[in-house]
């Protein structure tokens, strides 16, 4: 059993398993939804997103998706980071 000292480099063969794994991933071979079971149903129990019978925007594979209020909410909360995100840069420029 070998030390690295704990600095986190990964070896030439620990890096094509995690593209491999990427890869299979991102062409449907490994089904993403069947990954994410737990989250998908705490998600529909909580009541975060809706079954993709009742959503305006269904999530490809998984069997669920969001309805009007839930796109407009999500909407505005990507306008509230952006707008956010603009505004500490603009301060930091101004500081600077």
């Amino acid at each position: 059993m070998s030390n690295n000292g704990g600095s986190g480099d990964l070896t030439p063969d620990q890096m094509q398993l995690i593209c491999i794994g990427f890869l299979a991933l991102a062409m449907g071979l490994i089904p993403f939804g069947a990954l994410l079971d737990p989250v998908r149903d705490w998600l529909l129990a909580s009541h975060v997103m809706v079954p993709s019978a009742q959503a305006l925007i269904e999530i490809p594979g998984t069997g669920i998706g969001l309805d009007l209020p839930r796109l407009i909410i999500l909407a505005a909360a990507a306008v509230g980071i952006v707008a956010g995100s603009v505004l500490i840069v603009r301060r930091r420029n101004v500081e600077d």
